[in-house]
């Protein structure tokens, strides 16, 4: 009787670690399959795109930042309209937002006169410059070029721009008057506008910001900007 019931438990004993070692292999070709990392397969670089319909503006230190804001489209709705359809690639979910308004050109207009040389209702691209990011040039390389985001330009340190630096995003500075097409093309919905030089006495004064598209379509708002910045 002992020598039965012995052999009865070693016989369970075999049949828990056959049920073990099969259920262990399962999980770990389930765990091979499935990556739980916030990330998802990709034919495109670019997850979410913005038709622009609107534009807000809120004052940040010595700059001001610009929140693009309209109706959304997936990557896979309008990638392939600016060529990236082939990415190919694991990217963490909704990371990488663009414009997909084809702008021509931004401006910066002030409602008083602004200093000697800007009287008031003129343009101040001379003056004012667009900070951003884009990832047209690495799209347009067939994703093979990218920015070194460890050498942050000048004008971004100088004038404490934070944006979203990541593999992939090259830095768009410039004067508003030197901005061009190729520039606007895939901007990140959020950017910056500075001052050269901004005076430390300059009174508080009401801009308006102008996008017009390849249409001729104009985006504008109008926003204080805070003195002295």
């Amino acid at each position: 009787m002992k020598w039965f019931l012995r052999m009865l438990g070693l016989a369970c004993l075999l049949g828990v670690a056959v049920c073990c070692s099969d259920s262990n292999s399962d999980t770990s070709a389930l765990e091979e399959e499935v990556v739980i990392d916030g990330t998802v397969y990709s034919a495109h670089y670019v997850q979410t795109y913005v038709e622009v319909e609107r534009l807000s503006v809120i004052p940040t230190g010595d700059h001001v930042t610009v929140h693009c804001t309209g109706a959304k489209f997936d990557g896979s709705v309008l990638g392939a309209s600016f060529g990236d359809n082939g990415y190919n690639d694991r990217i963490a979910v909704n990371s990488t937002k663009a414009i997909s308004n084809r702008f021509m050109s931004v401006d910066l207009v002030c409602d008083s006169d602004f200093d000697g040389h800007h009287k008031a209702g003129t343009s101040l691209s001379d003056v004012a410059y667009l900070a951003g990011v884009s990832p047209y040039a690495y799209i347009r390389s067939a994703y093979t070029e990218t920015y070194d985001w460890k050498k942050v330009p000048d004008l971004f340190e100088a004038n404490s721009i934070e944006l979203n630096f990541r593999r992939g995003y090259f830095p768009v500075c410039k004067r508003l008057s030197e901005v061009g097409v190729d520039d606007l093309i895939l901007l990140d919905p959020v950017f910056c506008l500075f001052l050269e030089s901004p005076s430390t006495s300059m009174r508080a004064c009401q801009m308006t910001l102008i996008l017009t598209d390849d249409k001729g379509k104009k985006i504008s708002t109008a926003f204080d900007w805070p003195a002295g910045k």
